[in-house]
């Protein structure tokens, strides 16, 4: 397990954060992003959401962490990586097109984009799926590097 950082990440942006139990429920008053820390497109992906997420609504937290595996528990753990995951601070888990829209709901701005991706749930999951089993390629056209970065 990887220790939390306090400060800026070198992205200059918020850290990972680790989850830490709270009053508001199983997860504080956040909700939990469940990313792959060894995806450089998830990674990135992770990067530009909490960038948008200005309202500090969102912690991360990586799949692969014994916190990961403990808010996955009630999932196969040959599945965890099957998707991103968004756990609600009750301890309620949705997974890849159906996390789509309550997590574009918690966004600025978001809540058209939310509306979208649940009135079409067959549509978001598709295309969810589409992005996910193309993220390599996707990581190559952006120019993403292993860690992140966009090359120059």
């Amino acid at each position: 397990m990887r220790a939390a950082t306090s400060g800026p990440s070198s992205s200059g942006r918020r850290p990972y954060l680790p989850l830490t139990g709270g009053a508001g429920g199983v997860t504080g008053s956040r909700w939990i992003v469940l990313y792959d820390e060894d995806c450089g497109f998830c990674r990135w992906s992770l990067d530009k959401l909490l960038a948008w997420d200005r309202r500090h609504a969102l912690r991360s937290v990586s799949i692969q962490s014994t916190q990961g595996h403990e808010l996955l528990a009630d999932i196969p753990e040959e599945r965890h990586l099957d998707s991103f995951h968004l756990v609600s601070p009750d301890g309620s888990v949705r997974s890849a097109g159906a996390a789509m829209g309550p997590l574009a709901g918690l966004l600025p701005g978001g809540r058209p984009l939310a509306a979208l991706f649940e009135a079409f749930p067959g549509l978001t999951e598709r295309a969810y799926r589409l992005v996910a089993k193309n993220r390599n390629r996707l990581a190559r056209l952006l120019r993403i590097d292993a860690s992140c970065h966009v090359r120059r």
